[in-house]
């Protein structure tokens, strides 16, 4: 932010258009940097050196865009989708379910600090605190927003968290608050370890927790699932991993061996919805049979674009006690094409 610094701002450039190309969330940085040049007089003379290292990041994410272009902006559409604004638009449930959750994603005595900074703003009259909260509060703002509006992930607000931790542990450093920052560290600390272990430390001592409390039972049960369909993979050679759901097929490459690349998913609309849907569509396999992982049992839907499907087996994995996710194989063989409509 010095004069004649500008092979700092040509790095900035450099950062935000690789950033651009890894998470559209970049785009978040950029749009703070540019309102915070525009809001405090003092730093407008920084607006041109900014607005070259934004030209700088968009020529390097110019590829992706022009591949959007040809490719319908799928990519795009994918994120709209995501954010889910096309139905109501009043939504206090998940509103208040988004905001509790920052307390976790943040930690608690964190983000009370954040949200007491906001409301007194006496924190954010000095200069470096005022940079630090324009990278935080209006993404936070926003992310807020669209909860109230459809849903947001706890972890959307992520970005909000990299000049807020800055930001709320100065703060409370300048106010002598150095315990309450140990306190918060060994609370973070104690958290990982009981998410990642106490689920194994209780059950050394014969307590089985529930699969309702377990934090990390939606990370389970998938190098089981993999091991079963790479079972009857490997029983039927010729046939194709097949799967009905997009997060299904990505588990079941990931933990099948050896990894089937060539896997394909059920098109459920005509409209490219993600990368199976694109790159590796069933579309284009006419005639060839798959072994099909089904969750959400579409049988009717696909029996006309089959020769035929045969059930094989139910498997059923257990996510720990009062908890299973059940699935059915089928071999279907012989594809004859999606219904009109769809390609």
């Amino acid at each position: 932010r010095e004069e004649g610094g500008w092979g700092w701002w040509v790095a900035v450039g450099l950062a935000a258009g690789l950033g651009l190309l890894a998470k559209y969330a970049m785009a978040y940085w950029l749009m703070s940097a540019l309102g915070y040049v525009l809001v405090f007089r003092d730093e407008r003379r920084h607006l041109r050196p900014l607005l070259a290292a934004t030209g700088i990041a968009l020529l390097l994410y110019s590829p992706n865009f022009w591949w959007n272009w040809s490719n319908g902006f799928v990519s795009y559409l994918h994120t709209r989708d995501n954010a889910a604004l096309s139905g109501s638009l009043f939504h206090p449930g998940a509103f208040i379910e988004f905001f509790a959750s920052q307390f976790g994603v943040f930690g608690p005595l964190l983000f009370a600090g954040l949200i007491w900074l906001i409301a007194t703003w006496r924190g954010l009259a000095e200069p470096r605190a005022r940079l630090l909260a324009t990278f935080a509060l209006p993404t936070l703002a926003m992310m807020i927003a669209v909860s109230l509006l459809s849903r947001a992930h706890a972890n959307w607000a992520a970005p909000t968290y990299v000049s807020a931790t800055v930001l709320v542990v100065a703060w409370a450093l300048q106010r002598g608050w150095r315990r309450l920052i140990a306190a918060s560290i060994a609370l973070h600390l104690a958290a990982i370890a009981l998410l990642f272990t106490g689920r194994e430390a209780l059950a050394g001592f014969g307590v089985d927790v529930p699969a309702q409390f377990d934090p990390l039972r939606r990370v389970r049960g998938w190098r089981e699932l993999g091991a079963e369909v790479g079972k009857e993979l490997a029983a039927h050679p010729g046939l194709t991993l097949f799967a009905d759901d997009r997060e299904l097929l990505s588990a079941l490459i990931y933990y099948i061996r050896p990894h089937p690349l060539d896997a394909v998913k059920w098109k459920v609309t005509s409209r490219v919805q993600d990368q199976w849907d694109l790159m590796n569509g069933l579309g284009k396999r006419l005639g060839e049979s798959f072994l099909l992982v089904s969750e959400h049992e579409l049988i009717n839907e696909m029996e006309p674009s089959f020769a035929a499907i045969e059930r094989l087996r139910p498997i059923a994995i257990s996510l720990g006690p009062g908890a299973v996710r059940t699935y059915t194989l089928y071999v279907a063989r012989g594809f004859k094409g999606y219904p009109p409509g769809r390609t």
